[in-house]
């Protein structure tokens, strides 16, 4: 059967492999805290692969997948790109091919991993400044003076500057480019290009 083969070809390429016969069997997994990646036919029995492709955009899962398949078209393999797809491989597969693919797909679910992870400790950082803190970093993230920030606080430019060396240190800061930074990720500023 080709759910074994498959298997059996990420097994031996040293990848832990959990291989399921239904959407509804993967769903109901809990899964592995770890990177991960998924291998979808598009035909399957219960639900088909792009059908469980936009289940798991909607419940904002952000599983890669790698869509293996004997019967598709053209249009199918731009749709399910489109929506985020790794890569979409024919059928009879090559090895290499799939092996390549599941580590681009694993690689991208690390990167996002550690992007998760650097944001969350950003996040949990940007919680330890005090409301005054919070103001005036928004206001330095804005590209104000501590000259500008003073007035429109109608404090001193030294207290600015204090509470902006407090700011830097909790937030772990090197630059203002890094503060600027973590500033878009709390949403305190909005990402300019």
């Amino acid at each position: 059967m080709f759910l074994d083969a498959l298997s059996m070809t990420l097994e031996s390429a040293g990848l832990d492999v959990r291989a399921y016969r239904s959407c509804r069997d993967f769903l109901r997994e809990n899964r592995a805290d770890g990177a991960s990646c998924l291998v979808l036919d598009i035909n399957m029995p219960d639900v088909d692969g792009l059908q469980l492709q936009r289940l798991l955009a909607a419940q904002n899962d952000p599983i890669p997948i790698v869509f293996v398949t004997g019967h598709a078209d053209v249009s199918t393999s731009v749709r399910a790109l489109r929506n985020g797809a790794v890569d979409f491989l024919e059928k009879p597969v090559d090895g290499d091919d799939l092996l390549k693919s599941v580590e681009q797909a694993l690689s991208r679910d690390r990167r996002r991993r550690e992007a998760d992870r650097q944001r969350a400790d950003v996040t949990r950082r940007f919680t330890t400044l005090t409301a005054r803190e919070r103001q005036i970093m928004k206001l330095v993230a804005s590209d104000n003076s501590s000259k500008e920030i003073a007035r429109d606080l109608d404090i001193s430019p030294r207290t600015v500057e204090h509470h902006r060396a407090h700011i830097m240190r909790k937030m772990n800061a090197n630059s203002l480019n890094e503060l600027i930074i973590m500033a878009v990720m709390c949403g305190v500023r909005e990402l300019r290009l």
